[in-house]
């Protein structure tokens, strides 16, 4: 266990509250503006959407069986699990965590095929979820996973982390267009992916960076 200084801790809290001020700011925000960006990037057309490559690829960068698969190639390669399991534990139990929260306070997806069900958020009961998962949209599971899987192999991969970035926000996107999420869904989701991958990813020794 790394040894912290006084100074060290408090830099760390400091950081962490802001960290947690920004993204509740952003989360006001965008529950202001989710109509209207749900209205604005929306393309009807979802059929023909999910016949093209590009999106079919950045919708399975938040699929769990994508990163089971990354899951076993690291471990066939080291041998070991410090790096396999930290990606496994990350990506899975971030998409627990967003299911579960998903069927907690359940709200609806802004769109339903190719009609606006709500002009506005429309919650459930509490708990209601667990009974009727339909249309469920808060947060989005796939953005969860996808940043969980992505930020931890950013961590072992530290000059590619742009590139994993990336891929995890191109999902976030992936699940916009089509009417899936609002955009407050995919951040929620993306906090708690990154939340388990800060969580594991120092876990991993140091020795334990891809080469």
């Amino acid at each position: 266990m790394t040894y912290l200084s006084p100074a060290e801790k408090r830099d760390r809290r400091r950081r962490r509250l802001r960290a947690l001020g920004l993204f509740v700011g952003a989360l006001i925000v965008l529950t202001a503006l989710d109509p209207f960006i749900a209205r604005g990037v929306w393309v009807p057309d979802r059929e023909g959407l999910d016949s093209k490559d590009f999106y079919a690829t950045a919708r399975t960068i938040g699929a769990l069986w994508i990163w089971g698969a990354i899951t076993l190639a690291i471990y066939l390669h080291d041998r070991v699990w410090d790096r396999a399991g930290s990606v496994f534990l990350a990506t899975v139990i971030a998409g627990l965590v967003a299911e579960g929260l998903k069927r907690t306070i359940p709200r609806d997806r802004p769109f339903d095929g190719e009609t606006i069900v709500h002009g506005w958020h429309h919650w459930r009961p509490l708990f209601s979820g667990f009974s009727n998962d339909s249309n469920l949209g808060m947060p989005s599971s796939h953005a969860a996973v996808a940043f969980a899987g992505c930020l931890v192999m950013a961590a072992f991969m530290p000059r590619a982390r742009w590139l994993f970035w990336g891929l995890a926000i191109l999902c976030a996107v992936s699940r916009l267009v089509t009417g899936a999420h609002f955009a407050s869904d995919v951040l929620v989701g993306g906090a708690i992916g990154w939340w388990w991958a800060r969580f594991f990813e120092p876990i991993v020794p140091d020795r334990a960076r891809l080469g």
